[in-house]
């Protein structure tokens, strides 16, 4: 402490000359402006001004380097204990330092350490600072992404159900044209079974035509043949008979039965030898009398064109 103190007093003297202190509060100069007076004094004084600021000179290196060695151990001290210092903490003056160093009120360890988490927290904030921006720019990009996204997704949602319901009106449209065609398909196998019908019974009637036909023709032939006496088969039964037709074809003959069976006509094919010549008599019995025998002799010959018929009694 004492040479913290000479160390100060040091400083003042060699900031401020004693020679010009002893003339700044010396009376007799302040009242007497005489140019001549003042410089007399100056040399007077001179040497012996001269050899004190010499000697104070000396001291005062030596109190400066006593008080740099002290702030050199202080420094060391310090930079054991603590970190470096910033660069403006070193450029301080050493006995100012030194002076500060001993006269804080909180230690220099403590101070060091608040220090060191001072500098900490202020190298951490820009960071943590860019840190959340960073988050908050991301974190906003991917709002704005997620929103593009569910506008797409809701755009595909929404061609997609125009696409079904499109599907669903074509198929709509496709079932109710299956069902049309369906129908007429249906209709169709009725129709070709109709035809198919038709076509058996026009099948059948061109038939039926050409047996009666043929049974004209042979009929025709079998009248331009000269009469001749005949051996008629046998009819059972009593009551008048119809002979509608004679053929000398037997299969023509019952062709032309077959004919009248299907109109509920039972007849019959006898054969009778005419001229020596087998033929074969298509014959209708069972009418009580001469005027059924001939009413129907005028059917057949209307309906089924037999028109060469006679009648005789059983």
């Amino acid at each position: 402490m004492a040479d913290q103190d000479s160390a100060m007093q040091m400083l003042d003297d060699d900031i401020v000359d004693p020679s010009l202190n002893g003339l700044m509060h010396d009376p007799a100069l302040t009242e007497n402006k005489n140019l001549s007076s003042i410089i007399t004094h100056i040399r007077d004084d001179g040497a012996a001004r001269l050899r004190h600021k010499k000697t104070a000179r000396v001291a005062n290196r030596k109190q400066q380097q006593h008080i740099k060695n002290v702030a050199a151990k202080q420094n060391h001290r310090l930079r054991q204990q603590t970190p470096s210092k910033p660069e403006q903490k070193r450029n301080i003056h050493p006995a100012l330092q030194s002076y500060r160093s001993i006269h804080e009120d909180k230690p220099v360890v403590q101070t060091a350490v608040e220090n060191k988490s001072q500098r900490e927290q202020g190298r951490w904030q820009p960071f943590l600072l860019s840190l959340a921006i960073a988050v908050t720019a991301v974190m906003g990009f991917n709002l704005y992404q997620l929103n593009d996204q569910a506008i797409d997704m809701r755009a595909t949602l929404e061609s997609y159900e125009a696409q079904i319901d499109k599907l669903s009106s074509t198929q709509k449209k496709s079932s109710d044209t299956l069902i049309n065609v369906s129908r007429m398909n249906k209709e169709l196998i009725g129709l070709k079974q109709e035809v198919g019908v038709l076509e058996n019974g026009l099948a059948s009637t061109r038939d039926e035509m050409t047996a009666i036909r043929a049974v004209k023709e042979e009929v025709k032939e079998v009248k331009g043949a000269k009469a001749v006496k005949t051996t008629p088969g046998r009819l059972t039964g009593g009551g008048w008979v119809v002979n509608l037709a004679s053929l000398s074809s037997e299969q023509k003959a019952r062709a032309g039965a077959a004919v009248l069976e299907k109109s509920g006509i039972q007849a019959d094919v006898i054969p009778a030898i005419v001229n020596g010549t087998m033929l074969y008599r298509l014959s209708v019995k069972g009418f009580s009398s001469r005027a059924d025998a001939m009413q129907f002799v005028n059917k057949a010959r209307q309906q089924y064109g037999f028109d060469g018929g006679w009648v005789w009694q059983g």
